[in-house]
């Protein structure tokens, strides 16, 4: 078990893998702070897009278990900003923060696939 604070892991197979997407992003959020030596600001953004993530997901019936995400759950976020959203540039920041934490939960081992190759960003 992690310490307290660090997020809510479970042991499968001789990997350690979070559970959910609330200790999933903890995490990341620890590591940009801590090893990736990130910014204030960079953190703060990272963070709060992360938030929206999950807080859409949970609003639209989607489950929360890091298992279960999905490219449709991002494409359907990606929808959603595209509503929201008034330029590309705020799209696109919103969507590399998403990008780069998939890309960091399948580098550590947390998923089994890398789902940030289906984000794409939008012309600017």
């Amino acid at each position: 078990m992690a310490a307290p604070g660090m997020g809510v892991w479970q042991h499968a197979g001789g990997l350690d893998m979070l559970h959910d997407l609330q200790a999933a992003v903890s995490e990341y959020i620890g590591w940009l702070q801590l090893e990736a030596n990130r910014s204030p600001n960079t953190v703060r953004a990272y963070q709060s897009e992360l938030a929206r993530l999950t807080s859409f997901l949970a609003a639209n019936g989607h489950s929360l278990a890091l298992g279960d995400l999905r490219h449709e759950d991002l494409r359907a976020y990606q929808r959603h900003l595209a509503g929201r959203l008034k330029g590309p540039a705020s799209r696109a920041r919103a969507l590399v923060a998403i990008r780069s934490w998939l890309r960091w939960l399948a580098r550590e081992g947390f998923m089994e696939r890398d789902l940030s190759n289906g984000i794409t960003l939008p012309k600017l």
